[in-house]
């Protein structure tokens, strides 16, 4: 479960780094390991779904959840579009609809 909270103290700092790489004029920073943020999002999720915990357990890793999720939200509003954006977003949706209908 602290790897949730470490999530959420990441998310924030990717923020701030965001914030300074976008002042600055030169040059690339990618401001966060992807697959390290996935796998632990991902086991936060096989942890609130585990029958091997209480609901006061899995009810701290969904408030963490929500809390990156709000996050996340926040960060996205004020982030810019790009053109190939929708492609992207498209391309997910329909990866999410045919996993659906496989159900």
């Amino acid at each position: 479960m602290l790897g949730v909270i470490q999530i959420v103290s990441a998310l924030e700092i990717v923020i701030k780094v965001v914030t300074v790489h976008a002042e600055e004029k030169m040059g690339f920073r990618k401001p966060m390991d992807y697959n390290n943020v996935h796998h632990q999002i991902y086991m936060a999720g096989v942890e609130l779904h585990s029958g091997h915990n209480d609901g006061f357990t899995t009810w701290e890793i969904k408030k963490d959840l929500h809390r990156i999720k709000w996050l996340l939200d926040e960060i996205m509003v004020d982030s810019p579009t790009y053109t190939e954006e929708k492609e992207f977003l498209d391309e997910h949706s329909k990866v999410k609809m045919w996993r659906t209908l496989k159900k």
